[in-house]
Order: C-alpha cells, then sequence, then structure tokens
C-alpha cells in the first residue's frame, strides 16, 4: 500500500526529542491515521523526507509500546509536544488518547486551523 496524502491538509505538527534536541515535524493523515514529514526547502525547491507513519490503530499502538510485547520506538520522553488543526484530523481525539498514554509529559494543542503567517 502507497502513503497517500494532501499537502493542503496539514493536520499538525509533532516535536520529538532527538539526542537531546527537539525537532518538529508536520503530519498528515490521508490514507493512514498519521504520517509524518520533514518538510524543507533547499535552493527555492520544497523537499520532504518521510519520517515515520502508522497506518491505523493497530500500528499505532504496536510503535507506541501500548499493546503487549511491544516497546515504544520513541523512549518513554521521544515526543515532547503536538500541534493538532482539527480541521483537517479527522482522528484527533483518538490520536489524543494514543499519545497521553504512551507519553504521560507530552504538552497538546489543539486548533481549528493552522495560524496564517503575517
Amino acid at each position: 500500500m502507497a502513503l497517500n496524502w494532501s499537502f493542503k491538509e496539514k493536520s499538525g505538527t509533532v516535536t520529538e526529542n532527538r539526542d537531546g534536541n527537539e525537532v518538529t515535524f508536520n503530519f498528515y493523515e490521508g490514507n493512514a491515521l498519521m504520517i509524518v514529514l520533514h518538510e524543507y526547502e533547499k535552493d527555492g525547491e520544497g523537499y520532504y523526507d518521510l519520517q515515520w507513519f502508522f497506518i491505523g490503530d493497530d500500528h499505532a499502538k504496536n510503535c507506541l509500546g501500548l499493546a503487549k510485547g511491544h516497546d515504544n520506538m520513541f523512549g518513554q520522553d521521544g515526543i515532547a509536544r503536538m500541534t493538532i488543526y482539527r480541521e483537517h484530523c479527522r482522528q484527533w481525539k483518538k490520536l489524543i488518547d494514543l499519545f497521553t498514554k504512551a507519553f504521560p509529559n507530552i504538552v497538546i494543542e489543539i486548533r481549528n486551523a493552522e495560524p496564517t503567517e503575517k
């Protein structure tokens, strides 16, 4: 199955702790529960790298260490913050439930839409 999403429908951002540094990525739903991308510009062109994804509930629970016999692939404090744009995130309640169980200290902000730049 190929992952599919629309760049016009960003579902939010997620901030990871990587080697002592916080790194923020954008996420989308598309045909999966969560598709996390590193988006950047180089020489005036837009690029992205797929970081990770959750196909559905079971896959997310396995990756987050919430299913029996599985470890959290991010570690205990791997995800620090998440911002959810409800306008493009149909599964926002499910994501909040999963991430608060996996990361008790996570900070989650919920917005109706992505803020526009001034």
